[in-house]
């Protein structure tokens, strides 16, 4: 069957509607005459679009990870723009974007990705590495990716002989690899380890053989051979094992930039929500005594002890950095805790955070800063706080996430 392609979906689907329904082809752009199948999946393009370009990667349209290497850069943009314009749109606010930051790939700004997660199985002859394929358990063996640090993609094929004892050839296993600034951190997950003494021997022969930093297998950390630690705003901290980072560091820079500029100069104290290892705290604490909270214990373990061990208040001239650890979707702060601040950082996970935003709602504070990786969680807790008296001021999209369908959201909220 051969179609038009009516208009892209916002996460990145060709959009073909037949006897008046919408069907999502994945890889296709608008405007482009293609094929289906009897499935209706794309089999071939018949006219292609002017906004069509060649993949960067021989993966594309295998593996489960890019969406959209096959856009023109300015289609791309706008396209990415459009996905935080539609979520706001589809809960009635009508707000442009202050600014968008891409990390051109044509301009050589690729391999920024310090962070990936690919499955592991095992079979007869070998081990396969890669991403899962769309919508199915089978594995694209890894042999190269425009998106991840050089240092990451030269790991991975070093790892097969390294996890082969550990795998099973009934499921799927999981290596999650970390760059820490040249120091990889590997983990391993739904792997065979008992912690006998010749496996703690072998791992340590392995990671001292692949020069690995750190090792952490099924959630526990094994071994740590280097320090390794990440700097924000001169503060140096310890990453928790298998801890969340910003994935890519030029992205997180950008973001701390944008909470300094909206919150250096407010009056009062500030509290950071979810501050996870300390990612946006230390770029208000040369200014501003900070609350930190967080559900994840050892991070606010890292981020106090970073503050604690650089001499934050008597050599960096900060002022007091205070951690505590809480679980802000089983017991948020609440409005009479929150009203010794006037500002607040939020940055919760994907899912957001509803009952920690009503809180602040009904509380005194009344300049936020909001940092989000989902424009639809993000979409959904704007409509409360406008709501509630605030106003988005300032809205920055960040493409930290290439040719996916995820955006990083930084919005500045105020209220009188």
């Amino acid at each position: 069957m051969q179609v038009k392609i009516d208009q892209i979906g916002h996460k990145g689907h060709g959009i073909v509607h037949i006897d008046g329904k919408p069907n999502y082809i994945p890889f296709a752009l608008p405007n482009e005459i293609v094929e289906l199948n009897d499935e209706f999946k794309l089999s071939k393009i018949i006219e292609p679009s002017a906004d069509r370009v060649t993949a960067k990667c021989k993966h594309f349209t295998k593996c489960g990870s890019c969406m959209a290497q096959h856009m023109a850069p300015d289609f791309y943009d706008e396209w990415k723009k459009s996905t935080l314009v539609y979520a706001l749109e589809q809960h009635g606010i009508d707000k442009n974007i202050d600014q968008y930051t891409s990390f051109d790939h044509t301009k050589g700004d690729l391999n920024r990705r310090r962070r990936v997660k690919l499955a592991a199985k095992r079979t007869k002859k070998s081990v396969m590495i890669g991403y899962s394929k769309a919508q199915t358990h089978d594995i694209i063996p890894l042999e190269e990716c425009p998106i991840i640090t050089s240092n990451i993609l030269a790991i991975v094929p070093k790892l097969a002989d390294f996890i082969k004892p550990m795998l099973s050839r009934k499921g799927v296993s999981h290596i999650s690899i970390t760059d820490y600034n040249g120091a990889l951190e590997i983990g391993l997950d739904n792997v065979k380890y008992d912690h006998s003494y010749d496996e703690i021997n072998y791992v340590n022969e392995q990671a001292s053989k692949l020069d690995l930093a750190r090792v952490v297998i099924n959630d526990e950390l094994i071994l740590q051979r280097k320090d390794i630690f990440e700097t924000f705003d001169g503060v140096r901290v310890s990453p928790v094992a298998a801890g969340f980072m910003q994935a890519v560091k030029a992205a997180e820079l950008t973001m701390s930039g944008l909470v300094k500029r909206f919150l250096s100069d407010v009056k009062g104290d500030i509290v950071d929500l979810f501050a996870g290892i300390g990612t946006f705290t230390f770029a208000l604490a040369q200014s501003h005594q900070i609350d930190a909270f967080d559900h994840d214990k050892f991070a606010i373990m890292a981020l106090q002890n970073g503050f604690n061990l650089s001499g934050g208040v008597d050599e960096l001239k900060l002022k007091t950095v205070t951690a505590t650890g809480r679980d802000l979707y089983r017991r948020p702060l609440f409005k009479d805790e929150l009203n010794k601040y006037t500002s607040a950082i939020i940055d919760p996970p994907r899912a957001g955070a509803q009952a920690q935003i009503k809180q602040i709602c009904d509380s005194k504070i009344t300049n936020i800063v909001y940092i989000s990786c989902s424009p639809n969680s993000f979409a959904r807790e704007a409509e409360t706080l406008i709501a509630a008296g605030f106003e988005i001021k300032y809205l920055a999209a960040i493409d930290q996430f290439k040719y996916s369908a995820h955006l990083e959201i930084v919005a500045h909220l105020t209220r009188l």
